[in-house]
């Protein structure tokens, strides 16, 4: 424990070089408290431990206002006084410590060499700096150990007198030696504010400012942001940086000279959080820690506040940012406080999820279901549909031709969308070429359209080329007949023929009839178009007890048939003399030229119709199975009648096929999805197959 100060005080001054000793006044001093400068220099200071008694005081008084005291020449008169006497305080601790506002009482000394006292002009903890006497507000009588404060009064100071009273005075009217040294001491310019500084801003003032315009400036721009002039001013944090700045206050120009200079702190940020990795449901952010006050949000790229159109701001706390369909991958969302124009606050780069999108087929066809997929679906999402299809998706039926549509939907919004263009089926186009032709030589076909087509044929028959707009067909036997198939963009065109062996391979002009069909209860008239066949004798076999009668032209060069109202099938035998070489005359060959026929329809019955199971019956009537073996037997040798039964899709894709001589076939559909689809029936006669919509349900 430090001893307590035993402080002889003498009140004296030097006056003609001499000194006088008038009052010893006997105080024990104690340490005080510790004071600070206004920039938080540490002062020590002494305390007394009483008050000046009566007769202390009075013995005072004497020496200063009676004409026979020591300090009566001084002039110092009672109306000089302006402050209380008191023992608690000394004139330094008045002049620097208790006219800047404290309260607390005390002795603050000199020091050695001044050390203590002069922290309050020292450049680090100071509040003040050298100056003239005219901007001075404080005095040190530095050789007399004395501190004073310049008066209101023009031309005087005031200062206390040891434990005596506050005196005001003329700057040498002191009670102490050497009153003439001076130094003077102008308040220094002292910015004030509090820190750390946060995003609402800190207010900061220079105290003490100097005559002029005062400009602002921050070291790190990216952390702060400040008026650049003003006093007092606002700064503010920005972003989501940390760390320290200094601010400056400058005179007369953002360049000027500095007067002061505080070190402040950036807050803790305030964090933009949440899911980075946004989609169509939307994601919701929020500032962590949250700052106080109006928020503005701001966001680039394929995002948007509202689920239902395209919003980049919006004043929230914490805003919901949904993925539009907006190109682009990746922006940016932004915080501000108060609008765009206040201070930002943080940023956040996001990131769009993949677009949702929907592969399948564009060019459909009615009556025909596709199925379509979705690519980087979303979390829920339903299907739609425009008005010309049917299904609930990912399956569709086109139902009429036009344009139309599917797309994705979340929560009741477009997310994705293919378009599609819906026609008709495609009408297959004829094959032209012969019906039959010499296995010893070949047949020549083509598309009436001569498009290029992919061409195949029936087991026994090879094509030549595969790919073209024609094509060779040759036989591998010498009786053969089959179907020649061309395609052309998906779409299958067929041709029944048949090749015969030498020497049966003499065949009467191409538009002779091979099998056609007629209205029942009239006249057919059959002719070759040309004269390279001699026409000896024509034979109209009846088939299947149709009535007909039939009437040759002269020369034979044509026969009319006529055909019952009942309908039937007839085949037509021509005795034929041929001159292919124009020399000696063929032997006389009889050729079965074909048959025709009146209300003729293949009797097929196809159940159950629609199909929602695995299996689909086709059946023949057996009358039908009769009358095709009559027919089919145009040739010598009498066939076994053969039924080429097929099934395709609305485009016209071969799905199912089969060779039967049953009157009841059977295909499993158990994999076919619910739509259109067409059943051809082929008797073995006719390149016209009998048609049946089939209807595929799930």
């Amino acid at each position: 424990m430090k001893k307590p100060i035993l402080l002889f005080i003498a009140i004296t001054f030097v006056f003609h070089g001499l000194t006088f000793a008038q009052q010893n006044i006997l105080l024990e001093l104690k340490d005080g408290p510790i004071v600070y400068t206004c920039r938080g220099g540490a002062i020590a200071t002494k305390f007394p431990t009483r008050e000046l008694n009566a007769q202390e005081l009075a013995g005072i008084d004497y020496e200063f206002f009676d004409p026979n005291g020591y300090y009566y020449h001084l002039g110092i008169t009672p109306s000089d006084i302006v402050g209380n006497y008191t023992a608690y305080y000394n004139c330094h601790a008045y002049a620097f410590h208790l006219t800047e506002g404290n309260i607390i009482y005390a002795w603050i000394l000199a020091g050695a060499n001044t050390e203590n006292l002069s922290k309050y002009w020292d450049s680090s903890v100071g509040c003040f700096e050298a100056s003239t006497e005219a901007e001075a507000v404080k005095i040190h009588y530095y050789a007399g150990d004395h501190s004073a404060v310049k008066s209101s009064v023009a031309g005087k100071y005031e200062s206390k007198f040891g434990q005596w009273y506050v005196i005001r005075h003329d700057p040498e009217q002191v009670p102490y030696i050497n009153a003439t040294y001076h130094h003077y001491y102008k308040r220094t310019p002292i910015i004030n504010g509090l820190s750390p500084v946060c995003y609402n801003g800190s207010s900061f003032t220079l105290d003490n400012p100097p005559s002029g315009t005062i400009f602002w400036t921050v070291s790190n721009t990216s952390l702060f942001t400040v008026n650049s002039t003003g006093n007092p001013v606002t700064v503010t944090r920005i972003g989501s940086d940390t760390g320290n700045a200094t601010l400056s206050a400058r005179i007369n120009s953002i360049n000027g000279s500095v007067v002061a200079t505080k070190l402040i702190t950036a807050c803790a940020p305030s964090i933009i959080s949440g899911n980075n990795t946004i989609c169509y449901g939307g994601s919701v952010f929020s500032l962590s820690p949250n700052v106080l006050g109006m928020k503005t949000w701001t966001v680039t790229g394929p995002f948007s506040f509202d689920f239902n159109s395209v919003v980049k701001q919006i004043q929230a706390n914490s805003p919901t940012v949904y993925r539009t369909t907006e190109s682009g991958a990746s922006g940016t969302l932004s915080a501000y406080l108060g609008n765009t124009t206040g201070t930002l606050i943080d940023t956040k780069p996001i990131t769009a999820c993949q677009p949702v999108g929907i592969s399948g087929q564009t060019n459909l066809i009615t009556g025909t279901t596709y199925s379509f997929s979705v690519t980087n679906p979303p979390q829920s999402y339903t299907w739609d549909k425009s008005s010309n299809l049917t299904g609930s998706g990912p399956t569709f039926t086109a139902v009429s031709a036009g344009s139309g549509w599917v797309r994705i939907l979340v929560n009741g919004k477009e997310v994705a969308k293919h378009n599609v263009a819906i026609t008709a089926p495609p009408t297959p186009a004829t094959i032209d070429g012969p019906d039959l032709f010499c296995s010893s030589e070949y047949g020549s076909f083509n598309l009436e359209t001569w498009k290029s087509a992919k061409w195949s044929v029936s087991s026994g028959f090879s094509v030549s080329p595969a790919t073209g707009s024609s094509t060779i067909v040759t036989s591998s036997v010498s009786y053969n007949w089959g179907t020649l198939t061309a395609e052309v963009n998906g779409v299958i065109s067929t041709k029944y023929i048949i090749s015969f062996p030498t020497p049966d391979c003499y065949f009467p002009p191409s538009d002779f009839i091979y099998m056609t069909e007629v209205d029942c209860g009239a006249y057919v008239k059959v002719e070759p178009s040309d004269n390279i066949y001699d026409i000896y004798r024509w034979d109209i076999i009846s088939v299947d007890g149709v009535t007909l009668s039939f009437t040759s032209g002269s020369d034979n060069n044509f026969v009319e048939i006529w055909f019952s109202d009942d309908g039937g099938w007839a085949r037509i035998d021509a005795f034929l003399y041929q001159h292919p070489y124009g020399y000696s005359p063929h032997p006389t060959i009889e050729y079965r030229i074909g048959t025709i026929s009146c209300g003729r329809s293949l009797p097929v019955i196809v159940y159950p119709n629609p199909v929602s199971g695995d299996i689909l019956t086709i059946e023949l009537e057996a009358k039908a199975l009769v009358r095709t073996k009559h027919m089919q037997s145009h040739t010598r040798d009498a066939q076994e009648p053969v039924f080429d039964i097929r099934l395709y899709d609305g485009q016209g894709n071969l799905l199912r096929q089969t060779f039967t001589k049953s009157n009841t076939e059977q295909f499993n559909v158990s994999n076919l999805p619910a739509g259109l689809y067409y059943l051809h029936v082929y008797d073995g006669i006719s390149d016209k197959p009998e048609i049946k919509q089939i209807i595929v349900e799930r």
